[in-house]
């Protein structure tokens, strides 16, 4: 008896072996996931930034950042924004405070900031441009473009942050601002290693 010759695939049948196929990657890659890591080849620890000083003035930070593996990576994301940042920075705008950085809150302009802080508004105006001038003689700072109360504070201690030129941001609360000083200092890098303060 002559042996039968082999029926060739059906479409159903390919469809069927590639489906398998399939399940069988994402099944190969699943378990690929599941594995253990390796570890990263150790790397020398980045030197810690200085702690802040009792003025409370931190240029750097070494607080842990999620977002990054290592603190050697962290510490090279932060080099690298603190060189952008310095790049950003005009030296012919150092101790100049741009004037709308401190444009006085008016209702017409500002309603929601007026209806907040109603009588206190002219003592907040006058406040943000000691902020203002204060932020702008700061090292770090090359010029204020934005000078803000914020929404952090309270009527008794009000909050204020300025925005420099270089992105540096300095914040201040009413014991600072009393005492000429800022509150804190977050440079870019501060800002994109760790995001935005809520002051």
């Amino acid at each position: 008896m002559a042996s039968a010759a082999p029926r060739p695939i059906g479409k159903g049948t390919k469809v069927l072996l590639w489906l398998c196929g399939v399940l069988v990657l994402i099944v190969i890659l699943m378990r690929l996931d599941d594995m253990p890591k390796e570890a990263a080849p150790s790397q020398p620890a980045p030197a810690t930034s200085p702690a802040p000083t009792a003025a409370g003035n931190i240029s750097t930070t070494t607080l842990p950042d999620s977002n990054y593996a290592t603190n050697a990576l962290l510490a090279a994301r932060k080099e690298g924004l603190a060189r952008e940042s310095a790049e950003l920075a005009d030296p012919n705008k150092t101790g100049t405070i741009d004037p709308i950085a401190i444009d006085p809150y008016t209702r017409a302009d500002f309603p929601d900031v007026v209806r907040k802080w109603g009588k206190l508004i002219p003592t907040i105006n006058r406040e943000r441009k000691a902020a203002a001038e204060i932020a702008s003689r700061d090292a770090r700072c090359d010029g204020v473009d934005n000078a803000q109360i914020t929404g952090g504070g309270s009527r008794t201690d009000r909050h204020y942050m300025t925005e420099c030129h270089n992105l540096t941001r300095i914040y201040f609360d009413a014991k600072s601002l009393a005492e000429h000083r800022a509150a804190v200092v977050r440079t870019q890098a501060d800002m994109g290693a760790q995001g935005l303060l809520d002051w």
